[in-house]
């Protein structure tokens, strides 16, 4: 369907009859996909599934989910929809699936209405969210009747008699109210399996989900006003099953949870337990970070205290002593030092770090109490200082009695004060029994067994067994002190979760601690452990991100093959990636690359015709009309050219980056305030006078200057690329345009037939009236058409700013690396960014590691990302297929050679000197990923980097390709490599590729 969808109507008929199809059943079939596209722009597919939203009948919105994966994957996917929209919106959307997609129905709302964001789940949850809904959907009532029977539950009283239908839905209901209360009934667990293996497709809906994530699959969304074709075929099997729904029998419709013994269904299910995925030194050193005994994470002063008590809860003083930085004390010498009775001596008087004392958190404790922020409380016999603010919650969970004082605020009843305390104690630990929350709380194991399993209903916890046996026990704010010991981890990246270099051992630096509570020990086989959700997500990644780093990084000429197929370039053979289509795609693309400034010359030829396969002019200029897109300059070139970027206006305020350098003139300074002051966005003829003042009169063309001025300084803006396209008409560009005939205007006439401000009999008319005058109103000139306003300003929060940059070079390159980072010249460089992307590491956004070798260590990327860099990896030991050539603007962020790859060395000297480089006007041409040739400005030398016959003939194929299409105009070129360009490898390719000869060279055009 996707191949033809793309197809022309001539070779999509002959491809249908040669399937089979005769010409009626070939007709009908093409005219149904384009009456589709024409409803939904985008044709669903294999590698793009479309959501389509429209109201119904009653005015509300029905949301399609427009899918070729059948029924197995649809079916578990609308479990997962309808429970996230009832989690969300507390609504049932009646979710309906079909081979063809999947129907919700969601009533009208004011806000907008949920869309895409509803289809998209984490692929490692998907499993889980499924296994929780499928004890309520129709399916496992049917299939726990026919297990009931086939286990003989459900006896008749005459085995040769028939037993009608309906009393076996009545007697297998019954027995299901009986089952369901008993985790290990071994029928509900078969039922349970029978659906998850052998009706539903969970891998595959796994697969579907990973993809989206690694951007191999897409998924776009519309509104329409009326349902497309493809919608109304699933809308009439939506409205027969809720037609008939009352026919259905009552335990097939009824919705009710299922008390399901985890491990017994794994073990049933063949599925891999946690707790052999789950690395043990990953286990404590999270903890450890959780628990704020890390040396990166520990506090210091007062108000690390009380933030202390705030975090983790009540804690003794020696627990608070445990959780402070180290004191810093110059050494008196050696001698000193060994009477300290530590092994760390000050060397020629360097401070020396020694681990706080209790005395010392007690100091900072009572100056806490005596200013009313924390107070004294007595929990299962142990006595711990507390935040104030958990005052009414440890009243009213464990019966703690407050001391006198206490504001009035803080003893405020709370909606569930056991929960809170039971949440807060699995978000700072590890996986943990109900016996050891239980005993932490001073509660019965009972009443915090109840409170989980509330908790887990929430999704805030989940149960299960985590810990491997042969793992140490974890560290526990009541076994453990490790204030002032070093993790062995460098910051908190998941990269540096590697056996090798995490500690097994605490050192012995500091004193030891009473243990208030028992000491904690891995549970046997088959005790459930909890854990909260949010650290089993951080677990799991960590445990990966270890394992990971046990696999060699990709060469430089896999990321030269992953980085254009992330930015969605259009390869040959592209491995089955879906092209951008229509605004959509545009849309897509720019969003990509906001604030990357692109020589106007290349934007549209060169990058956004490489993205969209069906770009237009047009298509641009109807975003930026709508208000979706701006324009801003960054920067003139020399000729008729210059930096510009592109932004969403959504986002706009985070990705432009003004000239901070710019002095405006009079001319300038008037027409900015003016655009700034009064808003809205003005044509030309209406900031002429703008432009002069009160005491003169600018010329067009002044003012026209004055515009651009604003314009490259990234000041103003217009309604239209049209300005843009105007001035690089005019030649002397950085890529060389084809050229495009001028607009042609037309004499414009008064309503009698005659030129304005003309009398009867030719003489000058009326003059200065406010519907004409003797000369007419002459146009706009090209370079100021449309209307201009002014850009809005950048975000002035440097850290808003800086995390956004750094969720977009993620978004943009994949992998961040230096090099990446420098290319853009980013304000704060490298440093800067690095920081920031730290801190998203330790969020759970991204993960440092080696992903690309020689690059260094300090590489980010998002999980699902480096699955797909691994994906281009090419096994040298299978038959190799044809080169593959992509031809791309040096500039454009696709080519990775110059940012995040160095260019590579020549294979002979270059006679010239000239040097491959990120230049305006360059070109560079890729082969399966690995740079081949480089195109100077105007193509007059080139620069070869392989000598290869197949790969220099793919590269002439591309580089002639270019020309063709019309994305440059012509290429003159007289040398490679410093020499002359005749009788040379690269002659023989490019002339076998269109290429012609002259005197001094070859020579292209389009």
């Amino acid at each position: 369907m996707r191949e033809l969808a793309a197809s022309d109507v001539g070779p999509a008929t002959e491809r249908c009859k040669a399937s089979g199809l005769d010409d009626y059943a070939a007709n009908n079939l093409i005219q149904y996909l384009a009456e589709q596209r024409l409803a939904t722009e985008v044709v669903p597919s294999d590698t793009t599934l479309v959501v389509e939203r429209f109201h119904d009948e009653l005015g509300d919105w029905r949301v399609v989910l427009h899918s070729p994966f059948g029924m197995p994957v649809h079916a578990p996917w609308a479990l997962a929809v309808g429970q996230r929209l009832q989690q969300r919106y507390g609504m049932d959307g009646s979710a309906m699936a079909a081979d063809d997609g999947i129907v919700l129905r969601v009533p009208m709302m004011e806000d907008e209405p949920p869309g895409a964001e509803l289809f998209l789940f984490d692929p490692e949850e998907i499993e889980q969210i499924v296994t929780a809904e499928v004890g309520g959907s129709a399916l496992f009532a049917s299939r726990f009747r026919e297990c009931a029977a086939r286990a003989l539950l459900l006896p008749r009283q005459n085995p040769g008699k028939r037993q009608p239908l309906w009393q076996q839905r009545q007697r297998s209901a019954q027995l299901l109210d009986v089952a369901r209360k008993y985790p290990t009934f071994p029928i509900v667990l078969e039922t349970v399996r029978e659906c998850l293996q052998d009706v539903y497709d969970l891998p595959a809906l796994k697969d579907i989900a990973a993809s989206v994530e690694r951007r191999e699959l897409r998924i776009v969304q519309t509104t329409t006003q009326q349902p497309s074709p493809f919608a109304k075929s699933l809308l009439f099997g939506y409205v027969a099953q809720f037609l008939y729904e009352g026919d259905s029998p009552l335990a097939e419709r009824r919705a009710a949870a299922l008390a399901l013994d985890s491990t017994l269904l794994n073990e049933l299910m063949g599925r891999v337990e946690l707790r052999e995925l789950l690395d043990a030194k990953v286990i404590e050193a999270t903890e450890r970070e959780l628990q704020r005994l890390a040396r990166d994470r520990q506090v210091r002063g007062l108000e690390g205290v009380a933030d202390l008590l705030r975090l983790l809860g009540p804690l003794s003083p020696d627990e608070v002593a445990a959780r402070l930085e180290p004191v810093a004390a110059p050494a008196q010498g050696s001698e000193a030092a060994g009477t300290a009775g530590t092994d760390q001596t000050g060397q020629g008087g360097l401070p020396v770090e020694t681990p706080a004392t209790e005395a010392d958190a007690g100091a900072h404790l009572t100056a806490l109490q005596r200013a009313n922020r924390a107070i004294k409380v007595n929990i299962g016999g142990i006595e711990r200082f507390a935040a104030v603010e958990d005052a009414a919650r440890l009243r009213d969970a464990l019966g703690v009695p407050l001391p006198m004082g206490v504001p009035l605020a803080f003893i405020e009843p709370v909606a569930d004060p056991l929960g809170d305390l039971v949440s807060r104690y699995a978000r700072t630990h590890g996986p943990f029994t109900a016996a050891e929350a239980a005993a932490r709380l001073g509660l019965g194991v009972a009443v915090v067994g109840t409170a989980l399993k509330r908790l887990a209903a929430d999704g805030r916890v989940v149960e299960g067994e985590f810990r491997p046996h042969t793992a140490p026990p974890a560290v526990t704010s009541a076994s453990t002190a490790a204030g002032g010991a070093e993790s062995g981890v460098e910051g908190s990246g998941e990269e540096a979760f590697q056996p090798a270099v995490l500690p097994t051992v605490l050192p012995p630096l500091l004193p030891p601690l009473l243990p208030p509570l028992l000491p904690p020990v891995l549970p046997a086989a088959g005790v459930s452990e909890w854990c909260d959700a949010e650290v089993l997500r951080r677990l799991r990644r960590r445990s990966l991100a270890a394992l990971r780093a046990e696999v060699e990084p990709v060469d430089a000429a896999a990321y030269g093959r992953f980085l254009p197929a992330w930015q969605n370039v259009r390869t040959p053979g592209g491995r089955g990636q879906s092209a951008l289509r229509g605004l959509d795609g545009i849309v897509t693309a720019i969003d990509q690359l906001s604030g990357v400034p692109i020589p106007a010359s290349a934007w549209e030829p060169l990058v956004l015709a490489s993205r969209v396969s069906n770009y237009q002019p047009a298509m641009l200029d109807e975003l930026m009309a709508a208000g979706e897109v701006l324009w801003s300059g960054a920067g003139s070139l020399p000729g008729n050219d210059g930096w510009v970027s592109l932004h969403l206006a959504d986002s706009a305020e985070l990705t432009l980056n003004p000239s901070i350098d710019f002095e405006p003139g009079d001319a300038q300074r008037r027409l900015l305030e003016h655009l700034q002051n009064n808003g809205g966005g003005y044509f030309f003829r209406q900031l002429t006078e703008v432009a002069g003042g009160m005491d003169s009169v600018l010329s067009d063309q002044d003012v026209v200057a004055a515009l651009w001025d604003l314009a490259w300084a990234g000041r103003i803006t217009g309604d239209t690329f049209a300005p843009v396209r105007a001035l690089i008409a005019g030649g002397h560009t950085a890529h060389r345009q084809v050229g495009r005939a001028p607009r042609a205007r037309a004499p414009r006439l008064s309503r009698l037939g005659r030129a304005r401000g003309t009398g009867l009999l030719g003489s000058p008319g009326l003059t200065g009236g406010r519907y004409g005058s003797v000369t007419g109103t002459a146009p706009a000139p090209p370079l100021a058409a449309g209307r201009w306003s002014a850009l809005p300003s950048p975000e002035l929060d440097p850290t808003i700013h800086a995390r956004a940059t750094a969720e977009l070079l993620l978004d943009r390159y994949g992998v961040v690396t230096r090099g990446s980072v420098m290319a853009e010249n980013i304000l704060g460089g490298f440093g800067l960014m690095y920081k920031v992307l730290a801190r998203l590491e330790e969020a759970g956004r991204c993960r440092r590691g080696y992903f690309i070798e020689h690059l260094g260590a300090a590489q980010f990327a998002v999980p699902a990302t480096v699955d797909r860099l691994r994906s281009y990896v090419e096994d040298a030991e299978l038959h190799k297929a044809e080169p593959v050539a992509l031809a791309l603007a040096a500039t454009d962020p696709a080519n990775p050679y110059g940012a995040a790859l160095p260019w590579p060395a020549l294979n002979v000297d270059a006679g010239t000197g000239h040097r491959p480089g990120r230049k305006a006007g360059a070109l560079v041409v890729l082969v399966d990923g690995a740079l081949a040739l480089y195109v100077e400005r105007g193509g007059k030398t080139l620069l070869a980097f392989s000598d290869d016959p197949d790969v220099l003939a793919a590269a002439g194929t591309a580089l002639v390709g270019v020309v063709t299409r019309g994305a440059v105009d012509k290429l003159i070129m007289e040398k490679v490599n410093g020499h002359g360009i005749l009788d040379t490898p690269v002659a023989v390719a490019l002339a076998q590729a269109g290429a012609y000869s002259t005197p001094k060279g070859l020579r292209i055009r389009a």
